[in-house]
């Protein structure tokens, strides 16, 4: 069943410490979308203004293991 509002939908994100992903996380929060963060070690993610506001599993796209795990929840 898909959200009543599209904005509750949730984005995951991949790359939000680089450059675009930085600056892309941000602009989403402000539109009012939910963010999940997948990175393969979050505690670079802490000191993001932001970084309290998203939700933050661990794993790696490249490592088929740790991503079902990390994004079941989600599934």
């Amino acid at each position: 069943m898909l959200p009543e509002n599209e904005n509750d939908r949730l984005i995951l994100v991949t790359g939000a410490t680089g450059y675009i992903g930085g600056r892309l996380v941000p602009r989403l929060l402000e539109l009012g979308y939910r963010i999940c963060c997948l990175l393969r070690d979050p505690a670079p993610l802490q000191g993001y203004s932001w970084d309290s506001a998203v939700e933050i599993v661990a794993g790696d796209v490249l490592q088929l293991d740790t991503l079902v795990p990390a994004m079941q929840e989600y599934l």
